[in-house]
Order: C-alpha cells, then sequence, then structure tokens
C-alpha cells in the first residue's frame, strides 16, 4: 500500500531533515517532481523509439 506524507510548517521547523530521514528509512520518493520527471522521461523515450516524430522541440 501507497503511503504519503505531507510536512507542512514554518521556515526552520525541521521539514526537510524530517522528508531525508524518511525517505533514508521507508526508501521512499522525496521529491515528486523528481519521480515524475524520471518517469516523464522514461516515457518520451519509449513514444520516440516507437517512431513518433515529435511536433515541436523544447
Amino acid at each position: 500500500m501507497a503511503l504519503a506524507h505531507l510536512l507542512v510548517g514554518l521556515n526552520g521547523a525541521g521539514k526537510s531533515t524530517l522528508a531525508r530521514s524518511i525517505a533514508k528509512r521507508d526508501g521512499a520518493v522525496r521529491d515528486w517532481n523528481q519521480w515524475s520527471r524520471a518517469r516523464r522521461a522514461q516515457w518520451r523515450d519509449a513514444v520516440l523509439t516507437a517512431g513518433h516524430i515529435p511536433c515541436c522541440t523544447t
């Protein structure tokens, strides 16, 4: 079962420190953007490998 932790608090309250310790302890994905960026790259590569020609480049 997936589990999500939402950390909220003031600057300097220790959110990042706690997030790092949870990620290390549980092998968790700490940064959703990092995970989704890697996943999008996999999908992009699969589509390009399948022969899709992109309409534009960025």
